[in-house]
């Protein structure tokens, strides 16, 4: 059974804290965090996160394209990979090793 990005959500209480939006013309993603990761959210000021970029087709599928860990809030990491942050080449490609290696246990185990 092929899961969805909702279902997955769901089964391993995931939480969705926002959207990331990527226009063909622009260099950079724009990172869109909802009210509760923002400034005065009931989320903000948390720190230590894992996060999982997506993407999403039209029947819910998902790939995961990249995994991350925020040691501070989420907004702040996004805003540094809004900016184009990357603290070195080895940094920037683990976070797609990382996805690749969950996505991969996804299908063996899920059926994903």
């Amino acid at each position: 059974m092929v899961m969805t990005i909702q279902q997955t959500i769901d089964t391993f209480q995931f939480k969705k804290a926002g959207v990331i939006q990527k226009k063909q013309t622009e260099a950079l993603p724009s990172f869109n965090l909802f009210d509760e990761y923002q400034t005065n959210g009931m989320h903000a000021k948390s720190c230590g996160w894992v996060y999982l970029w997506v993407q999403v087709n039209q029947h819910g599928i998902f790939d995961i394209c990249y995994v991350g860990m925020a040691g501070k809030t989420l907004m702040e990491r996004c805003g540094q990979h809004a900016k184009g942050f990357k603290p070195s080449p080895k940094y920037s490609t683990k976070g797609q090793r990382n996805g690749e290696m969950i996505g991969a246990f996804l299908k063996d185990n899920l059926g994903h």
